[in-house]
C-alpha cells in the first residue's frame, strides 16, 4: 500500500494534485490530506500534477504487505504570490516535492 501524505501550506491551499501513477489518472488530493492507494507487487512510476507544474517521477516497488509511506508539498512555502509564480514557471518540473517519508 501506498500512502501519500500532503503537508498543510498556504500555497496552493485550494487546488488539488492530481496523482499519476504508470502515467494514468490515479486521484486527486488536496491540502493537509492524506490518501490510501492499494495497488498489487509491482514497480510504478509516480508523479503529482497541478496545472502545467509537475513533481519528479518517483519509481516505487511495492512487495505485498508493505506500506511506502510518500510525502508532498510544493517548493515555494510562504505567502509571496511573486515568488509562487516565479516558480511554477521556471521551475514547472520541480513545483512539486514527491518524496518517500523519512
Amino acid at each position: 500500500m501506498i500512502i501519500l501524505k500532503r503537508e498543510k501550506s498556504f500555497v496552493d491551499r485550494f487546488r488539488k494534485y492530481t496523482i499519476y501513477i504508470n502515467d494514468n489518472v490515479y486521484g486527486k488530493i488536496k491540502n493537509n490530506a492524506s490518501i490510501a492507494i492499494n495497488l498489487p507487487s509491482g514497480k510504478y512510476e509516480m508523479f503529482l500534477m497541478i496545472d502545467w507544474c509537475r513533481s519528479r517521477t518517483l519509481t516505487i516497488n511495492v512487495e505485498e504487505g508493505q506500506d511506502i509511506i510518500l510525502e508532498c508539498y510544493s517548493c515555494r512555502k510562504g505567502r509571496n504570490f511573486f515568488k509562487t509564480a516565479f516558480a511554477s514557471i521556471l521551475q514547472s518540473n520541480d513545483y512539486i516535492v514527491l518524496q518517500f517519508k523519512h
